[in-house]
């Protein structure tokens, strides 16, 4: 069922548009490999032409009247054309409502529902995907993508793809929902390093399919991770190690992933990156080793400060696994770096942002604990003020004081001049007198 099991879908438009030497579509494709030992019925079941007088009510109801009699339905849907446009933002990440109302339909009578994606980018699929059996993501195929599909559908061949992207619960889940266009026509770029798998995982977000999620008609279990070394230095390589086992039935192709956690950074950080990746074939009952060698520019970050790539020096760990949100293996390995950070400090850093380094540490931390205690004298309040006031940026103490910490006192404590001289301020929040002693950061 579905125009697109006739009307391949197997390209953009745009640039990447090209003219190809020939079309597979799936029915065909489909209708070659089984002969005759299947009875195949077909249902257009929605129009992807505007220009299209077919009425989609009427298509709709011949593929529910189909649909109950087939042992199985074959649902071929997908984004149109004009969805996957280089030149043209989208608007949301929905099928096309008539495809929807399909999926739901034809779910309704028919338990033995397989769905076959074709789409450039991911869509939402919470509204429909319990009426799904089973789903194929094809992506837009190609001009043999008619005979792929066909084949896996029939287990000649085994997938073994994995996502490139994440698959959101809703649009509202992305990064870039809150986004919008100034009156400039000018779309500013947010999310920094929080792209993709990124984002949702630093924020512990439920997803629908993560980055790297795919299944396959075999089973895969990882054991046996080690590490060549604990301390990595300078220069260093790592070699890594672990088995995988086919422990199903079928023969297939796993793709093994890496990702490496900072524990302990001093900056803003992703939660986990993927660093290197590969594809490992096995037979039943098959297991191989598998080994990756990375070097310290894996374990590396851009310094805005020093306009340098460099390394933290702490504790890492290396995370294997079959997806972003599926890493059975851990192993942790400490790196020692020469590279110390330095922050680059200015009236709206955090509080909390001079608690990372000891020399600025045992300035501020007297600060905050002096603005607590001039507040309340119960020492359970004290701690949640603190902690509210590491969240709160070292120029906003000249308001919390009432202006007894000036502007000029905190031009004196050297933050934004990136210089902390030996220099001796005082200071009264709310009639307490405090006394910090600067001292040289570096």
């Amino acid at each position: 069922m579905g125009e697109y099991a006739k009307e391949t879908r197997c390209q953009g438009d745009g640039n990447s548009n090209v003219i190809p030497i020939m079309f597979e579509n799936a029915y065909d494709e489909i209708v070659k490999l089984v002969g005759s030992s299947v009875k195949i019925y077909y249902e257009k079941g929605y129009n992807t032409s505007k220009d299209s007088e077919d009425d989609n009510n009427t298509l709709l109801a011949e593929a529910r009247k189909t649909a109950r009699t087939a042992d199985i339905v074959i649902l071929f849907v997908g984004t149109p054309e004009y969805y996957d446009k280089e030149y043209t933002d989208k608007v949301n990440l929905d099928l096309p409502t008539d495809q929807v109302k399909l999926i739901k339909e034809i779910g309704k009578v028919q338990k033995n529902l397989i769905v076959v994606l074709s789409n450039g980018s991911p869509v939402t699929i919470s509204s429909w995907t319990k009426y799904a059996d089973s789903i194929l993501e094809t992506w837009l195929p190609g001009q043999a993508g008619g005979g792929a599909i066909a084949e896996i559908l029939f287990g000649i061949a085994n997938p073994s793809g994995k996502l490139p992207t994440t698959f959101p619960i809703q649009l509202s889940d992305t990064p870039t929902y809150l986004d919008s266009i100034d009156s400039e026509n000018n779309l500013q770029y947010k999310e920094g390093l929080f792209v993709g798998y990124r984002y949702y995982d630093k924020k512990n977000m439920n997803v629908e399919f993560p980055f790297g999620f795919g299944l396959s008609y075999t089973t895969f279990k990882y054991s046996s991770l080690t590490l060549d070394k604990d301390i990595l230095t300078d220069n260093d390589t790592l070699e890594i190690k672990l088995k995988v086992k086919n422990t199903g039935k079928y023969f297939g192709k796993e793709i093994v992933q890496l990702y490496i956690k900072n524990a302990d950074s001093n900056i803003l950080r992703p939660e986990k990156e993927l660093k290197a990746f590969t594809k490992v074939s096995l037979f039943p009952d098959e297991e191989k080793e598998v080994s990756f060698l990375i070097d310290t520019k894996d374990f590396s970050h851009y310094d805005i400060n020093t306009n340098k790539w460099v390394i933290e020096s702490g504790p890492y760990e290396i995370l294997i696994g079959k997806s972003s949100r599926d890493l059975p293996l851990s192993k942790n390995i400490y790196v020692q770096s020469p590279y110390l950070s330095k922050t680059n400090y200015t009236r709206d850093t955090l509080a909390q942002d001079f608690l990372i380094n000891p020399k600025t540490k045992e300035i501020v931390e007297p600060l905050l604990s002096s603005a607590a205690q001039s507040i309340t004298s119960d020492t359970n309040a004290q701690e949640k003020l603190i902690n509210y006031f590491k969240n709160i940026p070292i120029g906003r103490f000249t308001t919390l004081s009432n202006g007894t910490f000036t502007e000029k006192m905190l031009n004196d404590f050297y933050i934004l001049r990136m210089k902390l001289n030996y220099r001796i301020s005082s200071f009264i929040i709310q009639n307490k007198i405090t006394t910090i002693y600067l001292k040289t950061i570096y």
